[in-house]
Formats: C-alpha cells, structure tokens, sequence
C-alpha cells in the first residue's frame, strides 16, 4: 500500500523535458508580444513534441484570436471534454470560460463570421468595422 507521499507523487503529472519547458517560455513571451502567430506555432511544436490538454487548450485560444474558427472550435471542444474536473473556484471558472469560448468559436464558424486580410470580422464576405458595413473586395 501507498503512503500519502508516495501516492501525492504518483499523481504528480512527469516533469517536462527542457526543450518543451524552454518552448513554454518562448511561447509566452510571444504572447505577451502579442505575436499570436508565433505562439501559436510554439504551442503547435510543444503539443508534437509532448501532447497535453494544456497545448490543445492553448492552441484553441491562438486559432480563435488568429481568426482560425473551424480549428479552433475543434480544438477548444478537445480541451473542455479531456479537462480534469475541477477541483476548486478558479478552475471552475477557467473550465466554464473555456466552455463559453468553444460554443462561441462554434456558433461564429456555423453563422460564417470569420477574420479578413487585416483582422476585420467578416460575415459572408461583408465587412464590419467602426460602425460600416463595407463588401470585402
């Protein structure tokens, strides 16, 4: 039978290996940049290399803010459904956010609303930007 220790240790998750731990890093200074793209890439590399709810979780919120609804949509559902429970009020709230995102990437990708050249939202091929209504050309 297990001690407590032993068995807190065998739940632990195993540790990263330092090429996925440096990735982690270099993804999020690239967020914190706010170059979506290049973060999105890292995420990409680091869920090769050691996949993890987290990477597809995070994969799904840079494929929705780059505009990227139909990966987004399946990845953020892949997220919610392999999330562990809950186990506590922030991770609560990180799940029910995470659900709210899905079911809006979903619904945006159903309605045809998706990101233009320059980041516009577009809706069947209409533009929406400051209050008009331009055709995408």
């Amino acid at each position: 039978m297990l001690r407590p220790s032993q068995a807190t240790r065998a739940a632990d998750p195993p540790p990263r290996s330092r090429e996925v731990q440096e990735l982690i890093e270099e993804a999020e200074k690239a967020a914190k940049r706010l170059d979506l793209a290049r973060a999105r890439e890292l995420w990409a590399r680091i869920n090769d290399l050691a996949p993890s709810t987290m990477a597809v979780c995070q994969l799904g919120v840079f494929d929705l803010r780059l505009g990227r609804l139909e990966d987004a949509a399946a990845e953020l559902s892949t997220c919610v459904a392999h999330m562990p429970a809950p186990t506590n009020d922030i991770e609560r709230r990180r799940y029910e956010m995470l659900r709210r995102t899905c079911r809006f990437a979903s619904g945006r990708r159903a309605r045809g609303v998706r990101t233009g050249r320059a980041g516009h939202v577009l809706a069947n091929n209409d533009r929406l930007s400051g209050g008009r209504h331009d055709r995408e050309r």
